[in-house]
């Protein structure tokens, strides 16, 4: 059991979590028997194993049943179950209309209202655990924000404050409601749904899951299984790009005037955005598979969404160089200020 343990708390640091969600993600997409009655047992069994065996664990039943987070752990469930059911329906091919003409069942609606008034009820009968009234003479090791933005704070440890609490959520916001105007006859399927999963999954649910569970004293990650060290100390702040590139790879020191000394940044940046996007109708493997979408959205609505598919995907990749080269930021302009 203490092996089971072990191996558990190795897979839930942030790499290999998201690595793992992200694998089984690209797997499970494209699966008719994952969203059928067998793969359903089979996860709910899974899922019952793995709560079992963190209940009988003090350190696991002691995070998941805190008042504060049992929200978290309502909408975690209640998402994976409507999830597995719109997907168990669409993959038996039971959706055959677009989804913007389909509408919603009075089973999908029914189910959304039950949920959203649960986590209305969550927020309002357990507030966040804000602690004693603010010290200016002493910072706690661990401040968190109400239970529904802990995907925010979380988010923030990988990026400067503006792009998690504004730019992203403006981000999926846009998304959503542009939804309709980049439809087209593939949105009923379930592959069609990959844009959307991925966000609500990977980058919302998977971040609150991390943040509410697996963040401890100075926000330093721990397993679930794993007791809570105060003395632990936490990591040295990242680097940023333009450190690395100057003084790292080139082996000089950083240029004085910071338009030169970001240029390194600012360049894969801009190439990320301009660059990237030809390259991928001109590749083979990737130039079929947009083919189709291009034809079908028209050139102006395939760029925007393409543009909008590649801002959503700068999440991931920030996260991937903090952990693989340990960079925070690619771009940093104190004197304006500005960082990303």
């Amino acid at each position: 059991m203490n092996a089971v343990e072990a191996l558990l708390d190795f897979v839930a640091s942030p790499p290999w979590l998201f690595s793992l969600a992200l694998i089984l993600f690209l797997a499970g997409r494209g699966s008719r028997w994952l969203w059928s009655r067998g793969g359903g047992a089979l996860l709910l069994v899974l899922a019952a194993a793995l709560l079992a065996l963190g209940l009988a664990d003090e350190t696991f039943r002691h995070n998941l049943l805190r008042p504060e987070r049992l929200p978290v752990t309502v909408l975690l469930l209640s998402s994976g179950v409507l999830m597995w059911l719109e997907m168990s329906r669409t993959s038996r091919g039971a959706v055959d209309e677009p989804l913007p003409d389909r509408g919603f069942s009075s089973a999908d609606a029914g189910a959304a209202t039950i949920v959203g008034l649960g986590l209305v009820a969550c927020a309002w009968l357990f507030p966040a655990a804000s602690g004693p009234v603010a010290d200016p003479a002493s910072t706690p090791d661990l401040v968190r924000v109400p239970w529904f933005l802990l995907a925010l704070q979380e988010l923030s440890h990988y990026f400067d404050p503006w792009v998690p609490y504004f730019a992203l959520p403006l981000l999926f916001l846009g998304l959503l409601l542009a939804l309709p105007w980049l439809g087209h006859e593939k949105t009923a399927q379930p592959g069609g749904r990959s844009l959307f999963l991925f966000g609500w999954l990977l980058l919302w649910l998977l971040p609150l899951a991390a943040a509410a569970f697996l963040r401890g004293p100075h926000w330093i990650a721990f397993g679930p299984f794993e007791a809570w060290d105060a003395t632990r100390p936490p990591p040295a702040p990242p680097l940023a790009f333009s450190e690395v590139f100057w003084s790292g790879w080139l082996g000089g020191i950083l240029p004085e005037r910071w338009w030169l000394r970001e240029l390194p940044g600012m360049l894969l940046l801009a190439g990320y955005f301009l660059l990237l996007p030809l390259a991928l109708q001109r590749v083979g493997v990737t130039r079929r598979a947009l083919e189709s979408y291009s034809e079908s959205l028209g050139a102006w609505r395939f760029r925007a969404a393409l543009i909008a598919v590649l801002a959503l995907l700068l999440v991931p990749l920030k996260m991937y160089g903090r952990w693989l080269l340990d960079i925070g930021h690619w771009i940093h302009i104190p004197e304006l200020p500005f960082a990303f």
